[in-house]
């Protein structure tokens, strides 16, 4: 059995939750910001295993600033997933990237999306996503 891909536009997300807490719909230009988010089930036979890919905006400019990673956690914070990056990316501003295979116990209904710089480490506000039924 084939399930849709759940879609979220994380700029309506972002927008509506930027505008809710400072007055703004824009980030400094210079911190990582998690743009999209897609979500679905690994497996329609397997609960709880997910295939989540995202989209991280950033100016890499080179080994000292770029992307390393995103991370998945719950609304309270436990470490779900990690997805690394090797290398900084300097042809573009937008990265693309999936993880599968990531388990999330079924209590869990959302979960959070934030993405982690080199030397900064967490940046930009996390991006929550409701998991598709």
């Amino acid at each position: 059995m084939h399930l849709p891909l759940l879609m979220v536009s994380a700029f309506a997300l972002n927008l509506v939750g930027a505008l809710s807490l400072s007055g703004t719909a824009q980030a400094a230009d210079d911190v990582a910001r998690v743009a999209d988010v897609q979500i679905k089930r690994d497996s329609a036979d397997q609960a709880g295993i997910y295939h989540i890919l995202v989209t991280i905006e950033h100016e890499d400019t080179g080994w000292d600033d770029y992307v390393e990673a995103w991370e998945i956690t719950s609304p309270e914070g436990e470490l779900l997933g990690v997805r690394p990056f090797f290398e900084p990316e300097l042809e573009n501003t937008r990265t693309v990237s999936a993880l599968a295979g990531v388990v999330i116990p079924e209590e869990i209904k959302s979960v959070m999306i934030r993405a982690r710089t080199h030397p900064n480490g967490i940046e930009g506000d996390p991006f929550e996503i409701q998991l598709p039924d």
